[in-house]
């Protein structure tokens, strides 16, 4: 029992710590299919490998979970860590249902939660950038309060600055999260 729970912990962190390291070498790779793309068109969201990933890697976890539960008596505390991680995983593939579609001076969003909203580049009154470490910036959008946030990771980001600029939109940059 202490082994399996052992095998179940170093599971878990093997995971923590190598699954990053993949979906940022994944974040960073170019789609290729998004060469149509335009500042007047174009969809920002997180690219189609790391929603593969995430997807398998919450149907393993599960998978792992439900034939430890029947085969060996595990402790509660590690069951606990273990759903934990799993959804984790499960809210991350979730996650990637985010994304924003520019068509000219509109921009759709569709949010993790609820429905859709529509909103015009007229309405945007600044960016906010904030840099979380050396190559995660997030840009928080706002008009009168904050609409949404994009990180540059995601595809397309770079088009959504650079249409920003062009309509004079402000860019606050901030360099480190308080």
């Amino acid at each position: 029992m202490l082994q399996t729970v052992i095998t179940m912990v170093l599971l878990v962190l093997v995971l923590v710590f190598v699954l990053p390291i993949i979906l940022r070498k994944l974040f960073h790779e170019k789609d290729g299919k998004n060469d149509f793309f335009n500042v007047d068109f174009f969809i920002i969201q997180a690219p189609q490998k790391v929603k593969i990933i995430l997807a398998i890697v919450t149907v393993i976890l599960s998978i792992a979970l439900v034939v430890l539960e029947l085969c060996v008596d595990i402790p509660i505390y590690a069951t606990i860590i273990f759903i934990m991680f799993v959804l984790f995983c499960a809210f991350a593939v979730y996650s990637a249902r985010e994304k924003i579609v520019v068509k000219f001076d509109v921009i759709e969003y569709t949010p993790l939660f609820g429905k859709n909203r529509i909103y015009n580049f007229s309405d945007v009154k600044k960016v906010v950038a904030v840099r979380y470490n050396y190559d995660f910036i997030s840009y928080k959008v706002y008009t009168t309060e904050k609409i949404f946030s994009l990180e540059n990771i995601f595809n397309n980001t770079d088009l959504f600055l650079e249409k920003a600029k062009s309509l004079n939109i402000p860019i606050v940059g901030i360099n480190q999260k308080d």
